[in-house]
């Protein structure tokens, strides 16, 4: 997330709905909200990486087995809670996040 007024659009994007795409490829661009824009880093050509520190993760009952729990970013088990007038009730968790040893194992073929 990005606050908004850090964010600068230009070009031509189609959207559906909230959400919004190239209409060349279909690729996915920044979803701009009320006061804050949700940037794929994906969606990047250059990422920057110095100054950037995750304070949440999202979506952290779907992580892959093998991703690490970020230590020092809030989790939420589906996605945060905000101000928008959603019927979102995900809640932060704090600890209890899947690990390796705790995913089910997959049996052989």
């Amino acid at each position: 997330m990005w606050p908004l007024e850090a964010f600068e659009t230009t070009g031509i994007v189609s959207s559906y709905g909230d959400r919004s795409f190239c209409p060349t490829c279909g690729g996915r661009v920044p979803l701009v909200r009320e006061n804050e824009v949700e940037v794929t880093i994906g969606s990047l050509d250059e990422v920057p990486t110095e100054g950037l520190e995750p304070s949440y993760e999202l979506w952290v009952n779907r992580r892959e087995h093998w991703l690490q729990r970020l230590p020092a970013a809030r989790q939420f088990e589906h996605d945060r809670v905000d101000d928008e007038p959603t019927n979102r009730t995900a809640e932060p968790i704090s600890e209890g996040v899947e690990t390796p040893s705790s995913l089910p194992q997959r049996k052989s073929a």
